[in-house]
């Protein structure tokens, strides 16, 4: 605790202590002069009561006259000791008084800033996974493999067909009468004119050879479509960061309540 504080303790118990003693001797006075105005009653029926007892009488007054000097004896000492409290008062508050040592509570001092913690960066960000395309060369298709060639297949063979009519043969000589009367060659020939009918053969008709086509007999063969595998690499996309930064405290120094500072 500094100089000053404690003064100004001694002086607030100096003020406690000077008004406890007025305190103090008004009641002193007051309980005197109490006493005074009840002498004269206590004299008097003491007198009245006990006058042959004169020495009691006289013992009384001898005691009321000692407690009378006793209480102003502590009044005036009471004044006294005021007294010499407010001159010592005085006094101190007269004296100079030396400046109290100061200690220097030091507080920090600074200020943010924005401290880069990490540089701009470019990240390449994979758009789309890498794949492989089948391009189609050729579609899918259906191959007629020959398995017989066509051939023809003969029912039946080239003929000739004889051509017949019917005719009129004399019984008697066997002549062939078609388109002659059998009764005009009976007077002619002398015959008996009987005759008969017979088929002969006039002629001829071609038939060509009969043929049944058979077509090539073809088996189907299936192809699926041709594809070519065409690689593809991932794709990616180029996202640019910017510098990362986050304020930070920065002690520029220190400084006192007085006003003095210092550097960090």
């Amino acid at each position: 605790m500094n100089k000053k504080a404690t003064k100004t303790i001694l002086i607030l118990l100096g003020a406690v202590t000077a008004v406890v003693l007025l305190i103090l001797v008004e009641k002193g006075c007051s309980q005197r002069d109490d006493k005074k105005e009840s002498l004269p009653e206590t004299s008097e029926s003491i007198s009245l009561e006990m006058e042959p007892e004169s020495t009691e009488t006289d013992s009384i007054s001898e005691s009321l006259s000692e407690e009378d000097a006793s209480d102003a004896n502590s009044t005036e000492e009471a004044e006294s000791a005021s007294e010499q409290t407010e001159d010592q008062h005085q006094t101190e508050e007269d004296q100079p008084t030396e400046a109290p040592k100061h200690e220097h509570i030091w507080e920090e001092i600074g200020h943010y800033e924005n401290v880069k913690i990490k540089e701009a960066w470019d990240e390449q960000v994979k758009v789309k996974d890498a794949w492989d395309e089948m391009i189609l060369i050729k579609d899918a298709w259906d191959e007629q493999v020959l398995v017989k060639d066509a051939w023809d297949e003969c029912i039946s063979e080239a003929y000739d067909e004889p051509i017949y009519e019917s005719h009129a043969i004399c019984n008697t000589c066997g002549a062939d009468l078609y388109g002659k009367s059998p009764t005009a060659h009976a007077l002619t020939t002398g015959c008996s004119g009987g005759y008969h009918s017979t088929n002969v053969q006039v002629g001829t008709t071609h038939h060509e050879a009969q043929y049944k086509h058979h077509d090539a007999e073809y088996n189907t063969v299936h192809h699926d479509a041709v594809y070519d595998i065409k690689h593809h690499d991932a794709e990616y996309t180029t996202q640019h960061h910017e510098a990362q930064y986050e304020q930070r405290w920065v002690v520029d120094g220190y400084k006192c309540s007085c006003g003095a500072t210092k550097p960090d």
